[in-house]
């Protein structure tokens, strides 16, 4: 028998074989090998900042904003994103012998406002960022790390370019303002609803928009006539009005006053609160830049000039 007709004979043998073992794997599921794949999603942790820095990594939840986080090809770019960048490295400087040779990352979670709040007390993240303003409610969920010095911030009325302007708040009774539910200015609305129905007068009519647009989008669409009223930080609403000529503030028209922004964390975390503290401090950055700097401005004035041609 030659070499060659053996070599065939063997290999349609154990071809006989084959087929029905891998029938009966593709019948049984157990037998069946699971398909890999990737988790996309955050595990629940928590611990204080000792424990971030064994575990090499701080988890900080933002909204994805033109104003605070974007991407730009591939580069964060924002407010926010600036200041999560520089408190990465000034861990890295100040650990860096604990560190070892493996730095500590902070990754940047986009997460829609509404989420962020609940999230961070949930474990899935260990920081919330996104010009947050401090209130009663929010600090029944988590604490706030607010720098001692910052500048007090009032939430103003901003309306269309043709709206003549408002003295007062109380003037947009029985006017349609459109809110996000999650935000803290939808709480204010509601105390001056509180206050036009003790005065007898007609209740501002509250309409509730999708959680996934931030301030510059609504302005953007309150320029094209989409929306009467809304709602905005009077730092944020200065910024954006420079490249938005068809809006109006009304900074006499506050529904909140003396605000204050920061950033939230965990319940139960002041080795964190005190890290954010050493960092602003030391580091003489502000947490949240807050103002119109030329450089502000001009980052705000490129993200929308592409997100409008696409």
């Amino acid at each position: 028998m030659k070499p060659r007709f053996l070599l065939t004979v063997l290999l349609l043998i154990s071809m006989l074989f084959a087929i029905p073992a891998a029938a009966k794997a593709e019948n049984d599921p157990q037998s069946a090998a699971k398909p890999r794949q990737l988790a996309l999603s955050s595990k629940a942790w928590s611990g204080d900042f000792e424990k971030m820095l064994d575990r090499h990594m701080i988890r900080v939840l933002a909204p994805y904003s033109r104003t605070l986080y974007f991407n730009d090809k591939g580069r964060e770019r924002g407010l926010t994103a600036d200041a999560i960048r520089d408190f990465e490295l000034y861990l890295n400087r100040k650990y860096k012998k604990r560190l070892g040779n493996r730095p500590l990352t902070v990754y940047i979670i986009p997460t829609t406002r509404d989420k962020l709040l609940p999230n961070i007390a949930a474990g899935v993240g260990d920081i919330a960022v996104g010009n947050l303003t401090v209130t009663e409610e929010r600090l029944q969920q988590v604490d706030f790390f607010v720098p001692g010095d910052q500048k007090p911030v009032n939430e103003i009325v901003v309306s269309g370019a043709n709206v003549p302007l408002l003295d007062s708040a109380d003037q947009l009774s029985g006017k349609t303002v459109h809110v996000r539910l999650s935000s803290s200015y939808q709480d204010s609305l509601e105390e001056l609803n509180e206050r036009l129905k003790k005065a007898g007068k007609p209740l501002v009519k509250i309409v509730l928009v999708p959680d996934a647009l931030e301030d510059e989008d609504m302005m953007e669409m309150l320029g094209a006539g989409l929306f009467e009223f809304i709602i905005v930080d009077d730092w944020k609403a200065q910024m954006w009005a420079q490249i938005l000529p068809k809006i109006r503030l009304h900074p006499q028209a506050t529904v909140r006053t003396g605000g204050k922004i920061g950033w939230a964390v965990r319940k139960g975390s002041p080795q964190l609160l005190a890290a954010l503290d050493d960092f602003f401090y030391q580091s003489h950055e502000e947490i949240e830049p807050v103002g119109t700097t030329p450089e502000a401005v001009h980052a705000a004035s490129e993200a929308d000039q592409e997100f409008v041609s696409g």
